[in-house]
């Protein structure tokens, strides 16, 4: 419950607080505050997962396109053409920390 008190001087109002409000008043602005850092760390982490997500992705792209360069001459009888191009961009893909897939 806050009080007013008027200051004769300039007219102004002067809001005086209980013991009780003022604790409220700081157990709320605490709470705000632990609020805010906790969304703040859950936005944090939402950002990591996605990040580790998307290298793993795209480790497992370079992966696959290791291994098709690898079945390619299998499967078309000896040319190895499509595996020139593959097994590199496999290798890329799969050890770079560069982002590969936009």
């Amino acid at each position: 419950m806050a009080y007013n008190s008027y200051n004769n001087s300039s007219n102004a109002t002067i809001e005086l607080y209980t013991l009780e409000d003022a604790r409220e008043i700081l157990k709320k602005e605490a709470r705000q505050k632990r609020l805010a850092k906790q969304r703040r760390e859950a936005r944090i982490k939402a950002k990591r997962k996605a990040k580790f997500l998307y290298y793993l992705k795209q480790k497992a792209l370079g992966a696959g396109l290791i291994g098709l360069s690898i079945l390619t001459p299998i499967i078309l009888d000896g040319d190895a053409t499509a595996s020139l191009f593959l097994f590199p961009l496999g290798v890329y893909t799969l050890f770079t920390r560069e982002k590969v897939l936009y």
